[in-house]
Order: structure tokens, then sequence, then C-alpha cells
């Protein structure tokens, strides 16, 4: 989920570029009140009118930029909402999006009142006088908003960040990290993400698809990985894919390294399982030994892993059929 916005902009940087560019707009329509011989009076009102239009066109053209750029928390289902959550505060990304609302209609309210006053002024020096004072208003309210133009700045980059989900029949993989999520997905989905060799290497959540026909009929997930401790103490990274398994997932292929290359033993592997379980009850998760064409005595790993039904695979060499049934691709 990308925001279709540029970078926003502190109130000094945004006033350091519109002003200028209303007085190179201006000196033009100045030439032209000249050319027809508009007396001085007349030319500084307009001139002092125009400024006042033009702060405001440009002032709200850019805070209604902000304010379309941001989705409607509202609307956003509840993965999205707890994923943007956990890295922002929806409550400070509303307030802060409420406070450019409430300044925007704040700002077209006194261009009206300043407009009136500039209008009936009989004299250049309060003409001049009157729109000052509205410049200095506006930069004031401006000035107010610099916190929440750095935290939406903030905000837009971790939106760039979400993983793009669609509303299909989706399969999220879980595990330890580097027991070989990414591999799998890479395999399953024929894309070529970036898979390294050291643990929580997979910082984000990734999304892939299997397409039959060149129509997207599977999304599969692969999560950062994720350890065997209390809920309340998993990191952002961890609790990114606890959000995946809990909203996302329709099945859980949770993924054993049995070679323990992952730097876990196969009961710490074995516990995270039953545990994933005992949080996903209402889920399919199925118990996936990956690396299987690295273990030297498969039968023995079978006995050990009785009475728990499992998958073995290669993700690595896309040795894959265990798990096709799985996938439902047919």
């Amino acid at each position: 989920m990308e925001l279709m916005i540029g970078k926003i902009k502190t109130s000094k940087e945004l006033l350091d570029i519109v002003l200028p560019s209303i007085e190179k707009s201006l000196r033009i329509r100045i030439q032209k009140m000249k050319k027809k011989r508009i007396s001085f009076e007349k030319r500084v009102k307009e001139s002092e009118v125009l400024r006042i239009q033009e702060l405001t066109k440009k002032i709200n053209e850019e805070l209604m930029r902000i304010i379309k750029a941001f989705p409607d928390i509202n609307e956003l289902n509840d993965f999205y909402k707890e994923l943007i959550d956990s890295m922002l505060s929806i409550h400070e990304l509303k307030i802060s999006w409420s406070k450019i609302v409430w300044t925007k209609n704040k700002i077209k309210q006194l261009s009206k009142h300043y407009l009136k006053k500039v209008s009936s002024a009989e004299n250049v020096k309060d003409m001049m006088r009157i729109r000052k004072s509205f410049y200095g208003r506006v930069s004031s309210l401006l000035k107010e908003l610099d916190n929440d133009f750095v935290f939406l700045e903030k905000a837009r980059k971790e939106f760039k960040k979400l993983p793009s989900v669609k509303q299909i029949r989706t399969i999220v993989l879980a595990g330890y990290p580097n027991v070989g999520k990414t591999s799998l997905l890479k395999a399953l989905t024929r894309s070529e993400p970036e898979i390294n060799s050291y643990p929580f290497t997979t910082k984000e959540i990734k999304v892939g698809f299997v397409r039959k026909n060149k129509k997207r009929v599977l999304q599969v997930i692969d999560t950062p990985g994720i350890l065997d401790r209390p809920l309340e103490k998993r990191n952002k990274i961890e609790l990114k894919a606890i959000l995946a398994l809990r909203h996302l997932a329709e099945k859980i292929l949770f993924l054993i390294d049995p070679t323990l290359s992952c730097g876990y033993s196969l009961e710490e592997q074995l516990n995270l399982y039953k545990s994933i379980k005992k949080i996903f009850k209402e889920k399919e998760i199925f118990l996936v030994i990956n690396k299987s064409d690295l273990i030297k005595d498969k039968d023995s790993l079978k006995n050990a892993l009785k009475p728990l039904k499992t998958y073995f695979i290669s993700a690595r060499k896309g040795e894959l059929n265990d798990i096709k049934p799985l996938l439902d691709l047919d």
C-alpha cells in the first residue's frame, strides 16, 4: 500500500516555495495593469487581493494533497489497521489528519475575512498591512502543524513498506528465522525475493502469487521469523508475522528445519509450532519439514515426530510434491 504523494514539507519549506511563486506570477499581472494605466491604488488593492487568493489556493492545494493521500482508516481491513497501529499509532494518525483538515478550513475562512477587509480599505498602507496580517496568520497556523507534518512524513515512508495484499485465498508461511520460508515463497510463486543466510533477514512481510492461466489464484505470504515467547514480549517484526497469521491466513504452513542450521533445536521449533496451534485454533496448520534433501535418516525423524502429520519438502531444490495437495490448485 503506497501513498501516491511526494515528500510532506514543513511549514518553512512550503512557504519558501509558495511565496516566491506568487510574487513571480504577480509581476506579470502588475505589468499588464500598468500598461492599462490603472491607478496605483487600484493596482495595489488588486495585487493584495491576488496575493491573499493565491496563498489560500496554493496552501489549500498542498493540504488537500496530504488529506486525500492517506486512506480512510475506518475503511481498512483489520490486518492493515493493526499493522499500521503497530508501526505508527492510528490514534496519532487520525489526530494529525484531522488537524490538517481543520487548518485547511480555517485558512479558507480567514481568507474570506481578509479579502473583505482589503476590499474596504481606503489607503495603500492599510491594504498592505491587512495582507501581511493574513500572511502572518497563515504562517502561524502552518507552524502549528509542523509536528504533524513530520509525523505524516514518517507515516508516508512507513506506508511505502506495507505489503499489498489481495482478498483471495491465502497461505501464510511461518516458523523460526532462517528455516527456509523465503526459499519456499520463491519456489511456489517463482518470484525472486532476496534470500540471505542470517537470522531475521525477512524484516517485512513479503507477498507472492501462484498463477493459473495467468490469473492469481493463491496468495503466499512470507512472514518474519517469530520466536517462542509470549505475544507481549515479541518485537515489532514478530508482531507483523502474528498479524498476517491472524487476519490473512486460510492455511498456515509451519516450516521446520531438521538440520538445525537455522540455529534452533528441533524441540524449540516444535514448541513454537504447538504454541501457534494453540493461538490459532481456527486455522488449518500444517507441519512442513524443509531441507529434506539434507536429512540423512528420514525414517528416524518421522518416528521422532510421531504422531504429528508431517510434509517433507526441499524448497531449495523445488521438491514440493508433498505439499501440493494442500494448495488446492486443481
